[in-house]
């Protein structure tokens, strides 16, 4: 996600008074002053907006697969591969 727009978000502001925020000192990100309003967050990141921590949400993660051949799709079977196995050997 982009810095400004989780700032806007966080703040309950519009993405251009967030960039003006960033570009203002406000925002800092792992202790460092980032002023680049398209620094692309990651959830590992910690950020603060005038020395107060702002928390990422972490929501659900949804991912597309287009499944191999021979792999079913269940958490569990005795006779085939799930699609399970398949993600944790990648």
């Amino acid at each position: 996600m982009r810095l400004d727009k989780f700032i806007a978000q966080q703040l309950g502001v519009s993405r251009a008074i967030a960039g003006r925020e960033i570009r203002g000192n406000r925002v800092t990100v792992d202790g460092e002053i980032v002023r680049n309003a398209a620094f692309k967050l990651l959830p590992e990141h910690d950020v603060a907006y005038d020395g107060n921590p702002l928390a990422q949400q972490h929501g659900p993660r949804y991912f597309m697969l287009n499944k191999p051949q021979g792999y079913v799709c269940s958490t569990d079977d005795p006779d085939h591969p799930t699609v399970l196995y398949f993600l944790m050997n990648r």
